[in-house]
């Protein structure tokens, strides 16, 4: 068992400025034949846990706010095959909230998946909404990452660079950054003088186009998840502040969705529009606008 966060190269690490409450990295590991050393350890606070498998493909994340017992005896770990590799991230000083926790959990998730090319089992974690302490938990995470990486037992062919900056994030709603060919019909929103537009795909999918607002400060209503997406997608500048309401935020990629209630949860920030928040505009075949068919 070793502790990695003394590492030379990380002695400062994620410290902001004068801010009150910076946050490092502390990262235990283990191999996984003997993860259950973990449960022997009495140490308290959140953290998240990675668990890598035998095959170099599979990875788990989770979060805990009792590491040591769930990483070290919970034996769901072991359903997806022998492990490789067990590291237990946590703040060196015990200074983080189980939110805060969280959120890097979703965070690591999306890297481990978009950046270092692991397939992490299970849903994307839902995270938590932490406001203006996003950015510092990227931070966070990516300093983590880097001292997984320089002890040698994981992702060392993984750039420095790309393990700090981490994954763009919202995979699972993020379309394609160029003007794609898209078909289907396109709508807009009608609710709270809002200026957004999507395309109702063939098989009802719904895709936000790029260059719609988006209510910029969701209702606790809403849901945690709206949020938790808002933070990560300002973060990466797929959306961005509207230049002249502060009211709103502009989205700079195309964002997918299941429905035409998720699409109008996230244009709205509160719930109660639906499919009745849409308003049908005209088909669109190849991304060339064209007459609505013939209503029956």
């Amino acid at each position: 068992m070793s502790f990695l966060s003394m590492h030379s190269a990380f002695s400062a690490i994620s410290y902001f400025g004068d801010d009150e409450r910076p946050l490092v990295p502390s990262v235990l590991h283990v191999p996984g034949a003997h993860r259950a050393d973990l449960s022997r350890l009495r140490v308290t606070g959140p953290a998240v846990y990675l668990a890598l498998y035998a095959d170099g493909i599979h990875a788990y994340v989770g979060v805990s706010g009792d590491y040591p017992s769930r990483a070290g005896e919970s034996p769901h770990l072991n359903w997806h095959g022998a492990l490789e590799q067990v590291f237990v991230i946590t703040e060196a000083q015990d200074r983080w909230t189980l939110d805060e926790a969280r959120a890097a959990e979703r965070i690591v998730w999306e890297s481990l998946n978009e950046v270092c090319g692991y397939v992490t089992l299970g849903q994307i974690p839902l995270g938590a909404p932490v406001a203006d302490r996003y950015a510092q938990l990227r931070m966070f995470c990516g300093r983590a990452l880097q001292l997984i990486a320089a002890s040698g037992h994981a992702l060392t062919n993984i750039p420095d660079a790309a393990l700090l900056v981490g994954a763009t994030g919202n995979s699972d709603i993020l379309g394609d950054d160029l003007p794609g060919l898209y078909e289907g019909v396109l709508h807009e929103f009608v609710g709270k003088n809002i200026a957004a537009q999507a395309v109702e795909g063939p098989d009802g999918d719904w895709t936000l186009l790029a260059g719609s607002e988006v209510w910029s400060t969701p209702v606790r209503s809403a849901g945690q998840l709206v949020r938790v997406r808002h933070e990560s997608l300002l973060y990466s500048g797929c959306i961005e502040p509207h230049p002249t309401d502060p009211r709103l935020l502009v989205t700079r990629r195309h964002l997918h969705f299941s429905s035409a209630s998720g699409a109008a949860l996230f244009v709205a920030g509160s719930k109660g529009y639906g499919p009745a928040g849409w308003r049908r505009l005209c088909m669109v075949r190849n991304g060339v606008p064209g007459p609505l068919p013939r209503q029956p």
